[in-house]
C-alpha cells in the first residue's frame, strides 16, 4: 500500500521548476521508492516498474515549468505515474505475444468448448482479411505499430508524417476493424490485444 502522502517543502519545487538539479534530486530520493511501490501495484513486474518511475522522472523534469505550485505536488507526481503505467499496459497489449496469450487461452478453453480452436482461426483469418480492405498508409501504419511495436512518434520519423496523422490512421482502422470483426467471446479477447474495450488489468 501506498504511504501517506509526504509534505515537501514548497522551495525544493520552486527550485526545480527553475531547474535547479540538485532539489530535483531530493524529489527523487523522497518518491522513487514509493513510487515503485505504486506502479508495482498495477504492473506487476519489477522491470517494467523501475522503467515507469524512471520515464516519471524524466517527464517531471522536462515539464518542471508546468508544474503548479499551488496544487498538491505528490497528486500530480502520482497521477503522471498512474497515466505512464496505463500507456503501457496498452502497448504492451498491442505486443504479439499478447496474441500468443490469447492462443495459449485457446488451449484451456477449447475442451469445454469443443468449436473454439475453429471459432479462434476464423476471427484471426478475418482480421487478416480485414487488415488487407485497408488503405495502403492506414495499413502499413498499423502494422508498423501493432507488429512492429513502434511508437507513433518512431512511425512518424520513419514514414516522415506528423504524430497526429498517425494517431489517426491507428484509430480509423481500429474503428474499422471494431465495426467489422465478428462478435462473440474469442473476437473480445482479440480486441484485448488492440487496446478495443480493454480493461488494463486483464493480463496483469
Amino acid at each position: 500500500m501506498v504511504k501517506p502522502l509526504v509534505k515537501i517543502d514548497e522551495s525544493v519545487i520552486a527550485r526545480v521548476r527553475k531547474g535547479d538539479v540538485t532539489a530535483f534530486d531530493v524529489l527523487y530520493r523522497t518518491y522513487c521508492q514509493r513510487l515503485f511501490c505504486f506502479v508495482l501495484q498495477i504492473i506487476k513486474t519489477e522491470t517494467d516498474a523501475e522503467e515507469i518511475v524512471q520515464e516519471v522522472f524524466l517527464k517531471l523534469w522536462e515539464t518542471r515549468l508546468q508544474i503548479d505550485k499551488h496544487a498538491v505536488f505528490e497528486s500530480y507526481l502520482f497521477t503522471i505515474a498512474h497515466n505512464t503505467t496505463i500507456s503501457l499496459i496498452r502497448k504492451r497489449l498491442s505486443e504479439k505475444k499478447y496474441i500468443d496469450y490469447i492462443s495459449s487461452l485457446q488451449e484451456v478453453t477449447s475442451a469445454s468448448e469443443p468449436d473454439g480452436e475453429t471459432e479462434f482461426k476464423e476471427l484471426s483469418q478475418q482480421l487478416q482479411n480485414l487488415l488487407e480492405k485497408l488503405p495502403p498508409r492506414q495499413k502499413e501504419v498499423f502494422l508498423l505499430h501493432r507488429e512492429e511495436g513502434l511508437t507513433y512518434q518512431q512511425i512518424a520519423e520513419k514514414l516522415d508524417i506528423s504524430k497526429n496523422t498517425v494517431e489517426n490512421h491507428i484509430a480509423k482502422a481500429l474503428q474499422f476493424l471494431r465495426k467489422n470483426l465478428g462478435g462473440g467471446h474469442f473476437s473480445s479477447l482479440l480486441f484485448i490485444c488492440l487496446f478495443l474495450e480493454s480493461q488494463s488489468g486483464v493480463f496483469i
